[in-house]
This record gives C-alpha cells, sequence and structure tokens, in this order.
C-alpha cells in the first residue's frame, strides 16, 4: 500500500487536474452514494470481458469492469500478453475523467496500467476502460491472456477473463459500401449501407464518442452529429452477417 502511495503521488504530480465540472457530471451520470468506504477483498473483482469486446477489423477492444461494493478511486492491473498474436495499442478512457498510464514491458512482455480519479469510478454494468490490440491471427484467445493481478485503491482485488476465443478474420472489414452524405460535414449526415445493422463513430483515438444506434439498410439514415467537435472521425457499420463496414468523415 506504501509503494502504491508513492506511486500514485509520482504520477499524479506529472499530470494536470480535470475540471470541477467534469467532476461534478461525472458524479451526477454515476451515483455511487450507497458505496461503503471499506477494505478491498476478494469479493470485489475486476473483469476483462472478451464476450463484450469491440472488433474493428483486426483490431480488439477488451473491455475493463469493476464489481465492487466499496468506493473505488484508483484501479491499477497487469498481465502477460501473447505477443505473438497480440499488439498492444492504446488505453480508451470511458469515463473520461481518469488520470492513467499503461506500458508494455518488452522483457517480461507484461502490460502494467496504473489509475486514479478523485470521483469514483463506476462499478457495475459500466466500461471504465478498453484495452486496444491490433490480432496478428485470425482469432482471440483467453489464453492469450495471463498471470492478471489487479488493484482497487491499492489493495489486490479478484480478476476474471471472460470468453475463451473468437475470430476476428470472419468480420470481413469493407470501405466502400457506405454512402455518407454530405462529407465533409457539419452537424448532421445521411447513411446508406445497404444492409440493416447498427452504427457507432470513433475518434482518431478510437473512443466511441456517439452512442450505437441502429440503421435500416434500404433507408437513408439520419445520424446527428452536432455534438461533436470539428475533426476526423470513423463511422463503423457491423451488419446482421458481422460485416464490417467503415469509412472516414471529417466535420468542419
Amino acid at each position: 500500500m506504501i509503494h502504491h502511495t508513492i506511486a500514485f503521488l509520482c504520477f499524479f504530480s506529472m499530470i494536470s487536474i480535470f475540471s470541477p465540472s467534469v467532476a461534478k457530471a461525472y458524479d451526477i451520470l454515476h451515483d455511487v452514494s450507497g458505496l461503503s468506504i471499506d477494505d478491498i477483498d476478494s469479493l470485489d473483482k475486476v473483469i476483462f470481458d472478451l464476450e463484450k469486446m469491440v472488433i474493428i477489423g483486426q483490431f480488439i477492444e477488451v473491455p475493463v469492469y469493476i464489481y465492487s461494493d466499496d468506493m473505488v478511486n484508483t484501479l491499477d492491473f497487469s498481465m502477460a500478453i501473447n505477443v505473438e498474436n497480440l499488439r498492444f495499442e492504446s488505453i480508451i478512457d470511458h469515463t473520461e475523467g481518469l488520470q492513467y498510464a499503461a506500458y508494455l514491458n518488452p522483457n517480461d512482455l507484461k502490460l502494467r496500467f496504473t489509475s486514479n480519479s478523485f470521483s469514483p469510478y463506476p462499478v457495475g454494468d459500466f466500461k471504465v476502460v478498453s484495452i486496444r490490440f491490433e490480432v496478428l491471427s485470425p482469432k482471440v484467445y483467453a489464453s492469450d491472456f495471463d498471470m492478471m493481478i489487479a488493484y482497487l485503491n491499492g489493495d489486490p482485488c479478484s480478476t476474471t477473463m471472460e470468453g475463451t476465443e473468437f475470430s476476428v478474420a470472419t468480420h470481413e472489414v469493407i470501405s466502400n459500401e457506405i454512402f455518407l452524405n454530405p462529407n465533409p460535414a457539419h452537424d448532421v449526415i445521411y447513411v446508406k449501407a445497404g444492409e440493416s445493422g447498427t452504427l457507432t463513430v470513433y475518434d482518431l483515438q478510437g473512443r466511441a464518442v456517439l452512442d450505437t444506434q441502429r440503421i435500416e439498410g434500404k433507408h437513408s439514415n439520419l445520424v446527428d452529429l452536432h455534438m461533436l467537435p470539428k475533426g476526423s472521425y470513423t463511422v463503423r457499420i457491423v451488419t446482421h452477417d458481422l460485416k464490417v463496414k467503415v469509412q472516414q468523415i471529417i466535420l468542419q
């Protein structure tokens, strides 16, 4: 616990504090008033869920969840990675309020992640972060992840990897079967994909910035983007037969 506190203080000194308005909005969205401040134990759990991972071509985003009846302000974990099948890319912060660092050590091939927040972490069925990897073979396996250790508030807790193996190659990526109009756009776009499915918009860091919505294949679907800042984004559609269609769009 002492070493974790020292590491926390050193890490904290290198990064800025997010604004009080963000913290207030975060607390409203994730009410933790019923949580206690007891010690973390084996009943508290960090889950890495392959069954709920997002597949974007040869890239996957593995979500991380916290299940605890305690108030959590720090999350740390490490895991050994099968680098013959996975290449670590980045961490996606779904809370948008974490201060974190992640590093894959080339000597022991372990991915290490440390984080803290002045607002309590969301617990239960809310993704805290996702780990983004490039998959170097047609499949990703639970055995590609080993020696998982996690800490909440600096104390050890249980860890679980959900799922066994999943095919990545069957999710065919097609980049020329989405019609976006207009592009560049300002506030809204109309999308035609030829097939029904779900649509998600990602920023350049691979973070989903628009709630997933259903689209109809035979229609021109209106997508409201007025809340997004100017920049480049990726529109991703997953059809019912698991084909993945992607297209870039620019907001001006």
